[in-house]
């Protein structure tokens, strides 16, 4: 909000405005000032009676109208290089491949006492408003996903049928994204977290729910492995062939205990030196 009187005393203390104003007066003067920021910086102006110019900004409609909820936990892994006090754990971990590909999270929110959801879609840190918005693909794979596996209805139903508030459901997206690493001819969803009511289920009842329902999960390696003594050891693990692909070389691993709770990550090495130049 700005004062129209105000303005105008201290415009005319400039030098360069005070030779101006022997060819035109000050409104005209403010006018064209005025005009000129409206169409620069896409601001919407507004004269009142009160010898005022209101200014108010309503910019170009955004990607992103909607936040990413805060009571969602974005995907992420600590690596294995720096929680190695693992190393020294004897309890058993469920060993799942790492998929290269996009975070996608997918989530049904319910509406105040009613079997009514908000359907959530989001990258890794973006809420994707509808299937039209812009991302950093060639399409909106996340919105592509959801309608492929029909994951509104899948987590709606399974909402109702458990009297769940939240359901929310995380997983890779590969396919043409990331080069297409694994030489997909189509997309496909990898779903490796299934949090109900802010719990993260662990990997074996999430499988069941994945097979339940139509949808691929990540390959699970080994349910029942414990770590190596040192560090050498877990990173030459991590290196060889993706079960998803045999030609392609994996990203690595991710290890989960029972209930899901705990859980580190190691990336192959020999990923690490092929994409070192892209963002983990």
């Amino acid at each position: 909000l700005l004062n129209y009187k105000f303005l105008a005393s201290n415009l005319t203390s400039i030098p360069i405005i005070h030779k101006i104003l022997r060819y035109c007066n000050i409104n005209t003067l403010l006018s064209l000032l005025l005009s000129l920021i409206s169409i620069t910086l896409g601001l919407t102006i507004r004269k009142t009676n009160h010898s005022r110019t209101i200014l108010m900004i309503f910019g170009k409609k955004r990607d992103n109208p909607k936040d990413f909820p805060s009571w969602i936990v974005k995907t992420d892994e600590d690596r294995i290089e720096n929680c190695p006090l693992w190393l020294e754990s004897t309890n058993e971990w469920i060993q799942t491949e790492k998929i290269d590909g996009t975070s996608c999270t997918y989530a049904v929110d319910r509406k105040k006492g009613k079997d009514k959801f908000d359907f959530i879609v989001c990258s890794r840190n973006v809420r994707q408003a509808d299937r039209d918005q812009k991302c950093h693909h060639d399409s909106n794979i996340y919105w592509e996903l959801a309608d492929k596996y029909e994951i509104e209805k899948v987590l709606t139903d399974y909402a109702i049928a458990n009297k769940y508030n939240r359901v929310v459901l995380q997983g890779e997206g590969t396919g043409n994204v990331q080069g297409n690493p694994y030489k997909f001819k189509e997309n496909r969803l990898f779903v490796f977290n299934l949090v109900v009511e802010g719990i993260r289920k662990g990997t074996q009842e999430m499988a069941k729910f994945c097979d339940d329902n139509n949808l691929e999960h990540v390959p699970i390696v080994n349910e029942h492995y414990k770590t190596p003594d040192t560090m050498e050891e877990i990173k030459l693990q991590a290196d060889g062939f993706s079960i998803i692909n045999p030609k392609v070389k994996r990203e690595g691993f991710v290890y989960r205990d029972m209930s899901g709770q705990q859980s580190f990550k190691n990336v192959s090495r020999e990923y690490l030196l092929k994409h070192q130049d892209q963002e983990e």
